[in-house]
């Protein structure tokens, strides 16, 4: 029978508990890397109520132990004595005039959110704070407490009133600090912070007094105590990365503590930065912009700014860009330069073709609408011209490439190659700020650290695999290749000398523009840091100034002016091998080659092409004209090694390098001939479809024919359809109208020489 009271007595015991201990709304709360306040959101009651933190400070706990209960750490929840005496003025008055409570019952009573004081609920608070002893350790009590207890007006919890009445961590707290603390709970209604300052001092001071008196701090603590002032009035909650914090709630962490590495001090001056930039673009109408700082062999975040906040609902600030898939313009050109170099497709030196191209309707346009005929690959990634990159593209593969971005972890390419088509390469595809800094920073960091790269780790709540490891998968060589070629992009028009000044700051960049100038990149890194930058309108909005080069680059540039210098990354020899070029195509040498030159390339370079571009002719003596052996008498000719290009790569070429020399013209005794392609079609490609517009009075507008020839004077005729059209001399350019259909063009020169195209020309409205 005594079992079974004493079951019954227990479960009746335990019944009394509350089921959920204060079950109220937090705030979410950010910290940077030194536990500095970045951000916090008011909990849904409109409290400042931070979540309950692992520890309390030992002035605190002091302070509010000799304020409100000395004896808490020796009593069962009630201290009799105190209760008693309580209860006997009560009696005496009728009424509720003193409450006797122990720090555990100031717990009961806060749980039930402070309920009327009646002689029932004090008894219930007696009951139920002597159950949460039982428990409870006496710790996690007065955990509960101080994060619960109320600090005036809408503050409650000591976090809470300790950033909102002296901007400081509660561990940073002086002794008068925390004595200002330890006595607002007990009148939180009548004085705080901002009102009633003589009586707040009065009673700090008392509780100052008796710590002197019990010993707990020295004379020389109490009269420096009594110097500080109270403060005026609640400082206002940080709002510094406010987008941060939205993201972080997305994943799961509401109500939340979150720790990050964000370092507050550069979190605030990239803030200012991005402000002055934007009104600098704003008179344009350009609203928002988004930036990611990292340290690049840590890979923690040091400044996160998802956009530039404003009052204006309509620039929709409030969205984070950093994770927003916008489309990549330029930003993916050195990806695929690092997988051709390992693909054996190109040295960095290689010329490759920069000339009018199309492939099925196709065709890519460089940002000055002109053509070099012919440059070195690393100048055409530096330059980030489209059109040799994207043939640069077909030659490599755009499947292999699709797939390769797969393995860097481009999260958002996630439709077919063939969806996306050449066009993968100047924007066609869609991509994230972080992506981006994320594998800007693998592949600097493959030369740095070769073997492996700990994926960014700052916002581990975003990660899946907190020990992921992960590493690009191109060779150091190849990065390495990569960044000296970034690093020779044209910065800035004001930047253009930087490396003629001692404080000049060695930077691989790159930028991106959209199509439509919508979206501005520019992604940066340092062997300490990476940084990547978006600028545009989150509406989709495109205009004229959202370039990467004058959007974003001058913002890039500002922001590393904020990050301490660093040498460049030291040369990955293990990864490179000494290789014999021609220093003039850029290729492997042949024999033909007048000129080589040794190289440190990555590997592959050596399984590269043999060149092409050079080859022995035979030159006569006399004439200086070109012979063969079959007509000439071999004393009167010399062999002589000879770089030439194709007919349309020099016809561009020779604008832009008058050092260039033609293959000179044959000496006419000699009838042989080897083969040569003397002429070549520019425009209209074989089997391209040309769209041509009708105009206001519904007639067909004109196309521009264009052809090159390796003579300078060369006279050609142009036939369309068997059909006489003219001829050019210097510059062989025609002008023509023709009707809807197919048409084959015909152009000859005075040698009898000739080329055809056939094409369509399709109309339009």
């Amino acid at each position: 029978m005594s079992l079974l009271c004493g079951i019954f007595f227990t479960a009746f015991w335990f019944y009394l508990l509350p089921d959920k201990w204060f079950d109220v709304g937090y705030s979410t709360i950010l910290y940077d890397q030194d536990g500095r306040l970045l951000s916090g959101k008011i909990a849904s009651d409109q409290q400042w109520r931070f979540p309950k933190s692992d520890s309390i400070p030992q002035k605190v706990k002091t302070c509010i132990l000799n304020f409100e209960d000395r004896w808490f750490y020796y009593h069962p929840g009630v201290r009799l004595e105190s209760f008693g005496r309580a209860l006997f003025q009560n009696l005496k008055s009728g009424k509720v005039v003193s409450g006797g409570s122990t720090i555990t019952m100031q717990v009961i009573r806060l749980n039930r959110q402070n309920p009327s004081r009646t002689f029932t609920e004090k008894i219930l608070e007696v009951f139920r704070a002597v159950q949460l002893e039982v428990i409870r350790s006496k710790e996690e009590i007065l955990n509960l407490y101080v994060s619960h207890a109320p600090f005036g007006g809408n503050v409650v919890g000591l976090e809470a009133a300790s950033w909102r009445y002296f901007n400081k961590n509660a561990h940073l707290l002086s002794w008068a600090e925390a004595a200002t603390i330890a006595v607002l709970p007990n009148a939180p209604g009548l004085i705080h912070p901002g009102k009633n300052r003589i009586e707040l001092k009065e009673k700090r001071d008392r509780l100052l007094k008796l710590l002197l008196d019990r010993g707990v701090i020295s004379e020389l603590e109490f009269d420096l105590s009594l110097i500080e002032t109270i403060p005026d009035k609640p400082y206002s909650i940080p709002q510094q990365a406010t987008h941060l914090m939205t993201t972080a709630e997305k994943h799961g962490h509401q109500q939340e503590i979150i720790q990050t590495s964000i370092n507050q001090s550069l979190q605030d001056e990239v803030s200012q930065t991005i402000g002055r930039h934007h009104q600098r673009l704003s008179g344009n109408h350009i609203q928002n912009m988004a930036v990611l700082v990292a340290d690049l062999h840590s890979g923690k975040v040091m400044s996160y700014q998802g956009n530039y906040l404003t009052s204006n609902e309509s620039a929709e600030s409030y969205n984070d860009m950093i994770f927003t898939p916008r489309s990549s313009g330029s930003i993916l050109k050195p990806f695929l330069f690092a997988h051709a170099l390992d693909g054996s497709v190109i040295t960095p030196q290689t010329l490759v073709a920069d000339i009018p191209t199309e492939y099925d309707g196709f065709v890519p346009q460089n940002y000055n609408l002109g053509y070099e005929g012919a440059l070195p690959a690393s100048r055409a990634l530096a330059r980030s011209l489209n059109v040799p990159i994207v043939r640069l593209l077909r030659d490599y593969g755009l499947e292999k490439f699709y797939l390769d971005l797969q393995d860097w972890d481009f999260t958002t390419i996630n439709r077919s190659a063939d969806v996306y088509g050449l066009t993968l390469i100047l924007g066609g595809a869609e991509v994230t700020l972080w992506d981006l800094v994320s594998n800007y920073r693998k592949m600097a960091l493959k030369v740095a650290l070769p073997d492996s790269v700990e994926s960014i780790p700052a916002l581990s709540y975003l990660q899946t695999d907190s020990s992921k490891t992960e590493t690009a998968p191109v060779t150091a060589g190849a990065s390495w290749a990569t960044m000296q070629a970034l690093l020779e992009v044209a910065r800035p028009e004001e930047l253009q000398m930087w490396d003629y000044f001692n404080s000049g700051k060695p930077i691989a960049w790159k930028t991106g523009t959209s199509f439509g100038f919508r979206d501005a990149w520019a992604v940066g890194f340092s062997s300490g840091y990476v940084v990547g930058v978006w600028v545009g309108n989150a509406s989709g909005e495109g205009r004229p100034g959202i370039t990467g080069i004058d959007a974003a680059a001058p913002l890039l540039f500002d922001i590393f002016q904020k990050l301490p210098a660093s040498p460049w990354f030291e040369e990955p020899v293990y990864s490179l091998q000494q290789t014999a070029l021609c220093s003039r195509s850029g290729m492997l040498v042949s024999p033909n080659c007048a000129d080589t030159v040794l190289e440190l390339l990555p590997e592959a370079s050596s399984k590269t092409s043999v060149c092409d571009r050079c080859n022995t002719v035979w030159i006569d003596n006399k004439t200086n004209l070109r012979a063969n052996l079959s007509c000439e008498s071999g004393s009167g000719i010399t062999p002589k090694k000879w770089f030439s290009l194709p007919p349309v790569m020099e016809w561009y070429f020779k604008k832009k390098h008058p050092e260039y020399h033609s293959l000179p013209e044959w000496n006419q005794g000699c009838a042989e001939r080897v083969f040569e392609k003397e002429l070549a079609i520019i425009y209209p490609k074989h089997t391209s479809k040309i769209t041509l517009p009708v105009d206001f009075d519904e007639k067909q507008t004109s196309m521009v024919l264009e052809a090159s020839s390796k003579l300078e004077d060369e006279i050609l005729y142009w036939h369309v359809d068997d059909q006489f059209m003219g001829t050019t001399q210097h510059f062989h350019q025609l002008k023509v109208q023709l009707k809807p259909g197919e048409h084959t063009l015909t152009v000859l020169n005075t040698k009898g020489n000739s080329v055809s195209a056939i094409f369509d020309v399709v109309s339009t409205p």
